[in-house]
């Protein structure tokens, strides 16, 4: 296993988004805490996360 730290996500973009916020649960069905607003391209690095962890 890995000793990064961070996850790189990435999606699809909108056409109409002017930015996109990101949200982050270790469920599927939340609860989600924010972890960013009004980024303005179609991906986001996250840093506070654990190694073998999932989240959604």
């Amino acid at each position: 296993m890995g000793e990064e730290r961070f996850v790189k996500v990435s999606w699809l973009p909108s056409a109409w988004a002017a930015g996109y916020t990101v949200l982050r649960g270790i469920a599927p069905e939340g609860p989600f805490e924010r972890l960013a607003t009004e980024v303005p391209k179609p991906a986001c690095t996250d840093t506070d996360v654990r190694a073998g962890r999932t989240y959604h």
